[in-house]
């Protein structure tokens, strides 16, 4: 379309436009295209690293960021891991770009690696977002590690951040333990006051345990 045919022209007279293939790889993603999306980062990010201007890096690294989100939201989980991968191993990544790194490898359901990526990078994780922690949390869940999990959920739950899905988890989480039945029936019990529509999700982890 007219505005891919602009941000091409730009790329040909401008290669360094960082904008540039940042507008025409969300016009892919639009598109469906991620793979397409994602080899077009991989040309701005080639260009990039043969080039010592600090303020170009620092606009790469937005651009690791901005793109690695975007894929998330487009379930590119993948693109957005491969992309945010050497911001992770070279310590550049924000705060923000290591939450959606562990969220697309759980997402992605590479729970082993968020794991292992969420203890790496957070050895405080109370400072974390709330969002880049549950899914720390959540992938503990899915490796049948609740304990783990469970400090993450009651950390969110004390900060005032949490989701009806975090109280869901956590009673989960309190039920595989075999040991904490009783903190899980009271936050089944809050679930239920909060939603009508808990009650299946409720329904549904009785007739795991019971």
């Amino acid at each position: 379309d007219e505005a891919e045919r602009i941000y091409s022209t730009l790329l040909e007279e401008q290669p360094d436009n960082l904008a540039a293939y940042s507008g025409k790889a969300n016009i892919l993603l639009a598109r469906g295209d991620a793979d397409g999306a994602a080899k077009l980062i991989e040309t701005a990010v080639a260009f990039v690293d043969g080039q010592s201007d600090p303020a170009l890096k620092a606009s790469l690294l937005a651009l690791r960021g901005g793109m690695a989100a975007q894929f998330i939201r487009h379930d590119a989980y993948r693109q957005a891991i491969v992309l945010l991968r050497p911001a992770i191993r070279d310590k550049s990544a924000t705060v923000q770009m290591q939450c959606d790194y562990v969220l697309a490898l759980f997402l992605y359901g590479d729970y082993q690696t968020a794991v292992k990526a969420g203890e790496q990078l957070w050895p405080n994780y109370r400072e974390i977002p709330a969002y880049g922690r549950r899914a720390l949390a959540d992938s503990y869940l899915r490796l049948n590690l609740p304990k783990q999990a469970i400090s993450i959920y009651c950390s969110i739950l004390e900060q005032g951040e949490s989701l009806p899905s975090d109280r869901h988890s956590l009673a989960y989480a309190y039920m595989l333990t075999g040991s904490k039945e009783k903190q899980a029936m009271v936050l089944y019990r809050e679930l239920i006051n909060m939603a009508a529509e808990q009650a299946m999700v409720i329904t549904g982890d009785a007739d795991s345990f019971f």
